[in-house]
């Protein structure tokens, strides 16, 4: 019997389980309905990233967001 294993999200946490079940040796499908890392990872940030913000709002809120973390 073949172990096979179907991770439902490529982004970093089903990315790491992925990485993680091969590497135990077992067989590993990832399925994503985006590209790798476009859902929610790619919107998870926290909005401690500067260096994307415009001046206004968002860069206001990102520093204080960092200056917490």
């Amino acid at each position: 019997m073949t172990l096979k294993i179907v991770v439902v999200g490529a982004g970093v946490v089903g990315a790491a389980c992925a990485f993680h079940a091969a590497s135990a040796g077992l067989d590993v499908t990832v399925v994503d309905r985006g590209a790798v890392g476009a859902g929610t990872t790619s919107r998870g940030e926290g909005n401690v990233l500067l260096s994307d913000k415009e001046p206004g709002p968002e860069l206001d809120l990102a520093r204080l967001s960092r200056a917490l973390w």
